[in-house]
């Protein structure tokens, strides 16, 4: 499959009707995070990267797409931006998209705890959380224990 037939497979997944200040929403499936993906010659990608990617050229390692629209399915190129994770997280609280139940101080009060070798499972009962949303408050906000 060519460049050009990969590309108009692509747009097969996304609804453009509402023109271009509208967002485009993916269509197909998506992964566990609600973000589109669709597979080319059997390699899976991220479909608002890849529109990103075919807009605008490649990705700086490490950064990522952020959506100004804030919706997650949205293939619109005039509603992507490149930047880093720390810029997604700014957008996050600017936007008041963080997670109700946990504040932010207390995600980086918990991300020391993990840092310093505490299990997500023993941060989640020392905060009175489950460990699942302890664990999807550090991947929202790209924490790693490195």
């Amino acid at each position: 499959m060519t460049a050009k037939n990969n590309f108009i497979s692509l747009f097969s997944y996304i609804d453009c009707e509402g023109g271009l200040q509208s967002c485009w929403p993916w269509l197909a499936g998506t992964n566990s995070f609600g973000y589109g993906r669709i597979s080319i010659n059997g390699k899976r990608y991220i479909a608002h990267r890849t529109i990103y990617e075919h807009f605008y050229g490649s990705i700086k390692p490490r950064n990522v797409i952020r959506h100004v629209c804030d919706n997650r399915k949205c293939c619109n190129p005039l509603h992507l931006l490149q930047g880093t994770q720390a810029d997604n997280v700014q957008d996050m609280i600017e936007r008041n998209r963080m997670p109700q139940k946990i504040k932010h101080k207390t995600i980086l009060e918990m991300a020391e705890y993990w840092k310093s070798g505490y299990s997500q499972r023993q941060i989640a009962k020392i905060f009175g959380h489950q460990q699942c949303s302890v664990c999807l408050c550090f991947k929202r906000l790209g924490i790693r224990k490195v």
